[in-house]
């Protein structure tokens, strides 16, 4: 007979974003689509809690207006309820998907809750699921309150109609959580800066220089405004690692990807940081935090309570969870120094991986969540799509195919002219006012608008040398390719100009819900890592690629918290790459033919269920390097003059 401990596990992720909870569920085959993926819209599937984009949003102190950001935790809660209720509850698998329940087998009838069994299609995927991992919105904080650890114990004897909400009902010492969109602690950025030495001084210790929605800052001005909120804690939480504590029924460790959002975290050493917990200002904050864990340490098994209600595998382990930043650079297949990844979307974001990190005031750095000793850089710009879509309204009448003609008949470099253009206060680098500053070639200041074909691309080129000289700066190396996402990936003309200026191949990457999926590899990476470490339990399976000696499942958790699979947390590591299909290493099998997905190196293709995933947009010009590179050192200078 097939059963469900005879079949290749499944790893699911759970995605806990601003503005919905995602599900994914892949399949073993690293090459195979994912098996399930839905979302829940808080705004519209739980409109009692009346959100607007999942936030509630308040004025601050002295009026300062719209800067007070919260999401209610029982939200959160109905959320994952519901969630995983919407899968269980499926009897046949969802339009697209080709995953039976069993291979070869129509799913059986069975009385709900018979021993052993599984009723429907969901519930016999999330009893074939093997480990399970969380990305989380980055920055926000969920306050437990005192006693809250038992009730999180006590999930386990809950019955299949008891609900989250319901059995944790006065468990949180705030309903309101703060999270990323949060700007109401200038107060309290003043005085980590004041403590450590300045904004350098904060960034070369924590990975980044004070920012108001960053953890540490917000849980400071809890406990400033807030004292009684804050004494009546015994744990804060962030929002990763809370899903991960509902998951196991026990609090569970902060990641230390995660942690870097925080400016209370050493990013050198990956502990706590005793300066910066001293500026926050709050008593006991390192025991109300706990200790940090590496990325891919399991956090123990599932708690009862979801196999029990939902089906999940009983014998499924939960690895730390990690923010939306870092399980989007796993979904994305970046591991390693080579490769950036740029989104052009409403914002620009770029983010690569460094063995050398070099903080600087503006962007950040972050302990890679796939890796066991590097970091990732990030940088994120707010006028991303704005200025383009301005650029194409002015000079091309709306249309971005006008757009591209004007920037393919220009010549890269533009002449040497340059422009940096402010639509709305800036944040890379921090710029409080808006305008136009434009500079010729001998970086003369330059009033007037530049001729229609300078002018757009003067504001293509202007973003990518941005980005080019920041990240440099803060030691990432010269990258071998770029993957790029978003909307702007939609012009070739555009793509070129990226190409050019970082003097790389451009690779265009499809993948929707890149978090959800990072948590779901992050799930089968942490599994694996704990598989090759300690005392090894011999499962009936082999996760795919899983070849190195000994058994390859995880040992029993020991009774100990924070314990991993092979014994007190420890975990042998396991390159990431492991994970991922061959060709989907960015950066390794060469660059990706744009009809067929055969990659000119000779590899085989990134492809998945036949569909081409990654594909090559642009190779740079033989003289890029020479033309941009100084290009890049005035751009820097044209931003530091500009900042002021």
């Amino acid at each position: 007979m097939v059963t469900e401990d005879s079949l290749p596990p499944l790893w699911l992720g759970v995605d806990l974003s601003t503005q919905s909870l995602t599900l994914v569920v892949l399949d073993d085959d690293p090459a195979a689509d994912h098996v399930y993926l839905d979302s829940v819209v808080y705004d519209t599937e739980l409109p009692q809690y009346q959100t607007e984009h999942g936030m509630h949003v308040s004025d601050g102190d002295g009026g300062d207006k719209n800067a007070v950001v919260t999401s209610p935790v029982t939200m959160w809660l109905d959320a994952i309820d519901l969630a995983l209720s919407r899968l269980a509850a499926l009897s046949t698998p969802p339009h697209g998907s080709k995953e039976p329940a069993y291979p070869g087998k129509e799913t059986e009838t069975l009385e709900q809750g018979e021993p052993g069994r599984v009723t429907t299609w969901g519930r016999s995927v999330l009893a074939r699921v093997h480990a399970v991992s969380v990305s989380g919105q980055q920055h926000g904080t969920v306050f437990w309150k005192a006693g809250a650890a038992e009730r999180l114990k006590g999930l386990g004897g809950l019955g299949p109609k008891d609900t989250l909400v319901e059995a944790l009902s006065g468990c949180f010492a705030r309903r309101d959580c703060p999270i990323w969109a949060d700007s109401s602690t200038t107060r309290e950025c003043h005085n980590i800066e004041e403590a450590l030495g300045g904004p350098k001084a904060v960034a070369e210790a924590t990975g980044s220089a004070a920012y108001c929605r960053f953890s540490g800052n917000q849980i400071s001005r809890i406990a400033r405004r807030e004292p009684e909120v804050y004494a009546s804690c015994e744990r804060v939480s962030l929002v990763s690692s809370f899903v991960t504590s509902l998951l196991v029924g026990r609090y569970c460790s902060i990641d230390a990807s995660d942690a870097s959002g925080m400016n209370l975290m050493d990013i050198r050493s990956r502990d706590w940081h005793e300066g910066a917990l001293a500026a926050a200002k709050a008593e006991g904050l390192r025991e109300k935090l706990g200790r940090v864990c590496p990325s891919y340490e399991c956090q123990g098994k599932v708690s009862p309570f979801f196999s029990t209600k939902f089906g999940l595998n009983p014998g499924c382990v939960v690895i730390a969870g990690s923010g939306d930043n870092p399980c989007g650079l796993a979904g994305l297949g970046l591991s390693g120094e080579g490769t950036v990844a740029v989104s052009l979307g409403t914002s620009d974001t770029i983010m690569g991986i460094t063995s050398q990190p070099s903080p600087q005031e503006e962007g950040h750095i972050m302990a890679n969540p796939v890796e066991e000793s590097s970091c990732f850089a990030m940088l994120v710009y707010k006028n991303g799509a704005l200025s383009r879509e301005r650029v194409r309204d002015e000079l091309c009448s709306g249309s971005w195919g006008e757009l591209d003609k004007i920037l393919a008949s220009t010549s890269p470099g533009n002449g040497g002219h340059m422009g940096l253009f402010v639509d709305m206060p800036e944040i890379t680098p921090q710029i409080a006012t808006t305008g136009r500053f434009r500079r010729g070639p001998e970086d003369e200041v330059v009033d007037e608008a530049f001729p229609p074909e300078v002018e757009a691309r003067a504001v293509v080129e202007g973003r990518f040398l941005s980005m080019r000289g920041r990240m440099q700066r803060m030691g990432i190396p010269r990258p071998t390719a770029v993957l790029a996402t978003g909307g702007g990936t939609n012009s070739p003309a555009m793509m070129q100009v990226l190409a050019d200026v970082f003097s790389a191949p451009v690779l265009l990457r499809t993948v929707p819900d890149a978090a959800a999926i990072g948590a779901a590899l992050r799930a089968k990476h942490g599994y694996l890592c704990s598989s090759f470490s300690g005392e090894q339990k011999r499962r009936n399976f082999t996760p795919h690629g899983a070849t190195t000696g000994g058994a390859s499942g995880p040992v029993e958790s020991t009774a100990s918290a924070g314990v991993g699979v092979g014994g007190s947390g420890a975990a042998a590591f396991v390159p990431f790459s492991r994970v991922l299909p061959a060709d989907e290493t960015v950066g390794t099998n060469g660059v990706v033919d744009p009809a067929t997905g055969a990659t000119a190196g000779g590899g085989q293709g990134v492809k998945r269920s036949g569909k081409v995933v990654m594909r090559l947009a642009a190779t740079p010009r033989g003289d890029a390097e020479a033309l941009y590179k100084g290009m890049a050192e005035r751009y820097a200078i044209l931003e530091e003059e500009v900042k002021g």
